[in-house]
């Protein structure tokens, strides 16, 4: 059987192969990354050209950017100074902070002439004589202007100011110096009862305790060697020690001499 060609007609529709779901999905993907790299492509390049202008920025206005830095520098660096109380001024005994923590003092070099404008401190322990004033001005006072003051109790008196007792100490670790150590062996203040009762719980009262004994023992070799307030001091048991211990010296060397002789 002969057929013509005209005879013969496609339907496009028919011979079209028919698309799965599944092979859509794959021509879209390639599409979808490449809008994805572009999108990528796009944010590093504007955070560059960012970069770029900042730093052009800055390098053009150089001084300026410097000059603020350090204004904003300094601007935080005193606000946390004044939150946090350094450099107050302490104008009334009840303004020292009774803490645990010590508190780092700046005092004054000279004694100002307004007695208003000192505070009553009492070292803990002793009694400073009148005649360590001067030395403390000369020799501690001069010298260490930062001293370090921990609060020990407060006592209100009557028609007066309120006095301040505390443990003073000079200089900061290792070589700090307890200024009432330093006093008292110089000879220039004596130790005095303490009732440790009477101070606040918050203070190791066995710290207190072991102070006053090595104040003690600081007191008696001032007295031995007749420092300050002790040059006139003479203790009776110790002079009669003392004659014993020479007596007991002069026999030895004499019995010594005697048996050098007879050789």
């Amino acid at each position: 059987m002969v057929v013509s060609p005209e005879s013969i007609t496609t339907d496009k529709s028919q011979c079209a192969p028919v698309r799965s779901k599944d092979d859509r999905n794959m021509q879209q993907s390639p599409s979808s990354e490449r809008s994805g790299m572009n999108k990528d492509r796009g944010l590093r390049r504007n955070l560059g050209r960012f970069i770029t202008d900042t730093q052009q920025t800055i390098d053009s206005h150089l001084t300026l950017f410097r000059a603020g830095l350090i204004v904003t520098l300094a601007v935080a660096a005193v606000t946390s100074i004044k939150l946090s109380g350094v450099f107050k001024r302490l104008n009334y005994v009840e303004e020292i902070p009774f803490e645990t923590r010590p508190e780092h003092i700046l005092h004054s070099k000279s004694i100002e002439k307004n007695e208003s404008n000192l505070l009553a401190v009492r070292l803990f322990g002793v009694q400073v004589d009148e005649s360590a004033e001067e030395w403390i001005l000369s020799n501690l006072l001069s010298t260490h202007r930062y001293m370090t003051v921990e609060l020990l109790r407060r006592i209100n008196l009557e028609g007066s100011k309120s006095v301040a007792i505390c443990n003073i100490a000079l200089r900061r670790p290792p070589l700090r110096r307890d200024l009432a150590y330093e006093l008292v062996t110089r000879g220039y203040a004596e130790c005095i009862s303490e009732n440790l009762e009477s101070y606040d719980s918050v203070f190791a009262i066995s710290s207190l305790a072991q102070k006053l004994r090595k104040l003690q023992a600081a007191e008696k070799h001032a007295q031995a060697m007749q420092y300050g307030i002790w040059k006139e001091w003479q203790d009776a048991n110790l002079s009669d020690r003392f004659l014993s211990a020479g007596k007991r010296v002069t026999t030895k060397g004499f019995y010594k001499l005697i048996e050098s002789i007879r050789r």
